[in-house]
């Protein structure tokens, strides 16, 4: 009985295949705040060395500023 109801809800509503999930593109995110996430995470590869450290945070401010001011904007 519930292959037939699951079998006769297929045919009449149709199966997706899901939702492929969130989306970088937000209404925020422009190329600056793009640019300031790519070098925070390519930075956060090379965080082994005080020096390198002391870079990612840095990057990490710099893209958490872009991100504010791309928010305020909008």
């Amino acid at each position: 009985m519930a292959t037939c109801i699951r079998k006769v809800a297929a045919e009449v509503f149709g199966v997706t295949k899901g939702s492929k999930g969130a989306t970088e593109d937000t209404w925020w995110s422009n190329e600056d705040v793009q640019k300031a996430l790519k070098e925070e995470c390519y930075k956060r590869v090379f965080h082994d060395s005080t020096d390198n450290i002391e870079r990612y945070k840095v990057a990490k401010k710099t893209a958490k500023r872009a991100v504010s001011e791309a928010k305020g904007r909008a």
